[in-house]
C-alpha cells in the first residue's frame, strides 16, 4: 500500500517537473514571435517576408518540421545561395539549418531545443559554420547571419 502511495507522489513530483521546465523552454520562443510579430522585426526591406510567414517559420521550428528550411528558403531565396557562395567548403543541411534558425534570431538553447539536440552540440556546429565563413573571433555571429546580404 505504501509503495503505491510513494509511487504516486513520486510520479506527481516528476510531472510538474517535467511541465515546468517545457514551460520555461517555449517562453524564449513565445517572445521571439510576439516582437517580431509587433513589428520589432530585424529584417530588411529587401526581404518581404510578412508577419504570418514569422509565424509559420516558428512553428515550423518549434515542431522540428521537415518542411522548415522549404519554408525558409522561399521566404529567404538567395540566404543560403549567398552563403554558401561566402563558405570555403559548402555548408551541409544541419550547418544551413542552424543557420537559418539564427537567421530568425533565435539562442543557442532555443535552436537545440527544436532540433532535439544539445546547447553544446550547437555551439560546435556554430563554430565549425564561422570557420567555414571567415567570420573572426571578434565579430558576433549572430548579429553577421541576421545583417548578412
Amino acid at each position: 500500500m505504501y509503495v503505491l502511495i510513494l509511487f504516486v507522489c513520486i510520479n506527481t513530483v516528476f510531472y510538474f517537473i517535467f511541465f515546468k521546465i517545457s514551460n520555461k523552454k517555449n517562453k524564449g520562443l513565445n517572445k521571439a514571435i510576439e516582437e517580431e510579430v509587433k513589428g520589432e522585426s530585424s529584417y530588411s526591406e529587401e526581404e518581404s517576408i510578412t508577419a504570418e510567414q514569422i509565424v509559420e517559420l516558428y512553428e515550423l521550428a518549434k515542431q522540428n518540421d521537415i518542411s522548415f528550411m522549404v519554408k525558409f528558403q522561399e521566404c529567404f531565396p538567395l540566404f543560403v545561395q549567398k552563403l554558401n557562395e561566402v563558405a570555403d567548403p559548402s555548408l551541409n543541411y544541419a550547418e544551413l539549418e542552424i543557420c537559418a534558425y539564427t537567421k530568425l534570431s533565435f539562442a543557442t538553447k532555443d535552436i537545440a531545443i527544436c532540433r532535439k539536440d544539445t546547447v553544446r552540440s550547437v555551439e560546435n556546429r556554430k563554430y565549425r559554420i564561422r570557420k567555414k565563413l571567415k567570420i573572426s573571433s571578434d565579430v558576433d555571429f549572430v548579429l553577421w547571419i541576421t545583417t548578412f546580404k
